[in-house]
């Protein structure tokens, strides 16, 4: 089952993250209202500003993604740049979407007294952890796979050097198995260094 479900998350390309994320994000503001409420039939009460809601948030999230191009991303390489980006996307829309409620659909009489105010913080808090969370299981899986793939005939090595140069050194030894080094540890004169 493992074997299975890592495969399918390895060929997941840009495409099914777009419909993926489509489909969150259509489900997260009532995941938000549902929660708020502590009952299921919040959803019904306010279905209409609920739908209202979820197709503006759509759109500008869907925009703000696209501005900083969540699918033309190499998810399964991410790295501290991505996670930057991933930070300030969600955010920016997190912002944008707080606005547009505050200051367009509550003023213009599109969202009810009644509905709830923090509704955009839980749908901000909710977007950030499951898109950011579907982004880096791909990353995840992409590592734990390729480290999964250690023959017996793999040496163990020590790097000497525990600094910038030691750290690329075991970056590369472990994105590429096939030269057949596994990385155990480090050796150091630096005191700093130590343990």
């Amino acid at each position: 089952m493992q074997k299975f479900l890592f495969s399918t998350i390895l060929k997941l390309r840009n495409k099914h993250l777009l419909f993926t994320d489509l489909l969150i994000l259509s489900l997260i503001p009532l995941v938000a209202l549902v929660a708020r409420f502590e009952d299921a039939g919040a959803a019904v009460r306010f279905a209409v500003p609920l739908a209202i809601y979820t197709g503006m948030a759509l759109v500008i999230k869907m925009g703000v993604f696209n501005v900083f191009r969540f699918y033309n991303r190499f998810w399964r390489y991410a790295s501290v740049d991505e996670i930057a980006i991933l930070a300030y996307a969600t955010v920016s829309s997190w912002v944008l979407c707080a606005i547009a409620f505050f200051l367009v659909l509550k003023p213009l009489g599109y969202i009810p007294v009644e509905f709830p105010n923090s509704i955009p913080i839980i749908d901000g808090v909710l977007t950030m952890l499951t898109i950011g969370g579907v982004r880096f299981s791909i990353r995840l899986v992409y590592v734990y796979n390729e480290r999964g793939t250690i023959d017996a005939d793999t040496k163990r090595v020590l790097i000497v050097g525990a600094g910038v140069a030691g750290s690329m050194i075991v970056k590369e030894l472990r994105s590429n198995p096939q030269l057949g080094m596994d990385p155990v540890g480090f050796v150091d004169n630096a005191e700093n260094k130590q343990h």
